[in-house]
């Protein structure tokens, strides 16, 4: 039995790559202790402290473009264009407690409160409410008033958050949006046509551009590729500062190339990935 805490990143739909990660880490005689996640990472993290990651996985494995647009509850009037309460409904289902303290596992995970310009650790308290404002990506969704604080998206103050967890133990990080060749997966896995392909125009790409506005300018890129590296470029910086202060002792690289950050019509792909490349880091 090899006992080890797991560090879960931010890095949108790529994050689903972890729930690869933990079934390669418990098929091979890993016991997770302790989970930290951030955004992505947290809601992961905290379906599998709850029990419940199989029934998440097949949930998300039989996602399509239809059925996550009807998840979003748009708006033009709010802090986000997402208020993010239908996700927040539908995770209830993947849940078995209200606290944190209850889960089957320690947990944690972090949000940003941009009055103070400090990170947010929920170790404790309303577990909906922490998932709920780790992943609250600033502008997309709107941010989480908790106790005069306003809370934002995790990724911006810790990514990864590496120097929270019990560190006597084995410690495993998957970084789910890291900037590495995506040739380092195999080609069957590169090329993977993901299930739901008859969809695969109808992305949440596709209708973010035009819920915002069509482009008057083709020459510019959309608001969702400015979007995705915006947020891309934010948390490549902070994942990196924080690995190079807490290195862990096996770093999982993710490939921001297989998917983008709303493409979460790519889950078996995204699943094998995480398995893959977990085998060939933990047998490196």
């Amino acid at each position: 039995m090899k006992e080890i805490s797991l560090v879960l990143s931010g890095g949108g739909a790529r994050g689903i790559a972890h729930i690869g990660v933990i079934k390669y880490l418990e098929a091979n005689g890993y016991v997770i202790q302790n989970i930290a996640g951030t955004s992505m990472g947290a809601i992961v993290g905290a379906v599998y402290a709850s029990g419940k990651l199989n029934e998440f996985e097949k949930f998300l494995m039989d996602l399509d473009a239809k059925t996550i647009i009807k998840l979003l509850d748009f708006s033009i009037t709010r802090p986000g264009i997402i208020e993010g309460k239908k996700i927040i409904h539908k995770l209830k289902e993947f849940l078995t407690c209200e606290k944190i303290e209850d889960l089957q596992k320690n947990y944690l995970c972090i949000a940003t409160d941009i009055n103070n310009q400090k990170e947010i650790l929920w170790n404790k308290g309303n577990l909906l409410t922490a998932i709920h404002s780790s992943f609250a990506i600033p502008f997309i969704f709107d941010p989480v008033i908790e106790n005069k604080k306003i809370l934002v998206d995790g990724g911006v103050v810790n990514n990864i958050p590496v120097n929270h967890v019990d560190r006597e133990l084995l410690t495993i990080a998957v970084c789910a949006n890291a900037s590495v060749d995506i040739n380092i997966l195999p080609p069957e896995i590169i090329n993977f046509k993901f299930q739901n392909n008859k969809n695969k125009k109808s992305t949440i790409k596709k209708y973010l551009n035009n819920f915002i506005g069509k482009k008057k300018d083709n020459s510019m890129p959309g608001y969702y590729e400015i979007l995705d590296s915006t947020l891309h470029i934010m948390i490549e910086q902070n994942s990196m500062n924080i690995l190079k202060r807490y290195p862990p002792d096996y770093l999982i690289k993710i490939p921001r190339k297989i998917a983008g950050t709303f493409d979460f019509l790519k889950a078996k792909q995204l699943i094998r990935a995480g398995e893959y490349l977990a085998k060939v880091t933990m047998n490196s």
